[in-house]
């Protein structure tokens, strides 16, 4: 699953960073253990960040757009943390929204037992994104960039053989109603792949 939502406020980005990055112990309350990337992985490094790309995120004019200071998205999976999970977090930021301001943080939720007793594990990555390109122009995120996007989810899904948090969702209803295909190789492909949540 993925989400996307735009903030509006540099002092509510300052602590949505803290928070993702898992503060020093890097264990939430919850029991998901944090792996945040080298730019926000401290309180001085988090500082560091917000000054260096401080044009990028302070709003600008008075639209509402103008008035952006960044994007955040989760992107969700099931299963294990994998070893290269950061390299998986940096490959999607390369490739769908190159030369722009970002970082990032990896959580891991801790394995717990479903209703049916089987032992589930989780993972996430939460994205901060600055909305002003290197040009100037603002991120837009219309429908078309929003289909894009949950494309590019699919795909970083398939290349490294991941189960995405909505195929794991939905699996158990497919499989009854309407044969679900075996294995990762068919994601994004069903015909319900239209219920990818993006908020």
């Amino acid at each position: 699953m993925i989400k996307v939502r735009w903030g509006s406020d540099v002092g509510a980005l300052r602590a949505h960073l803290a928070y993702i990055a898992g503060g020093k112990s890097k264990v939430l309350a919850n029991g998901e253990r944090v792996y945040p990337a080298k730019s926000i992985k401290d309180g001085a490094s988090r500082k560091s960040y917000l000054a260096k790309h401080k044009y990028f995120l302070e709003p600008k004019g008075k639209g509402r757009r103008s008035k952006t200071t960044d994007l955040r998205m989760i992107m969700s999976f099931q299963g294990a943390l994998p070893k290269n999970a950061h390299k998986i977090a940096i490959e999607f930021l390369k490739e769908n929204f190159p030369n722009m301001c970002a970082t990032y943080a990896i959580h891991s939720k801790p394995v717990k037992k479903n209703a049916a007793g089987d032992k589930q594990a989780g993972w996430h990555i939460h994205y901060v994104i600055c909305p002003r390109k290197p040009d100037g122009k603002m991120l837009r995120l219309r429908k078309q960039e929003l289909k894009e996007l949950k494309a590019a989810y699919h795909d970083l899904a398939l290349r490294h053989q991941l189960k995405t948090g909505w195929e794991v969702q939905l699996k158990e209803t497919a499989e009854k109603e309407m044969a679900w295909p075996n294995g990762p190789s068919q994601l994004g492909t069903h015909s319900n792949s239209r219920n990818l949540l993006v908020k």
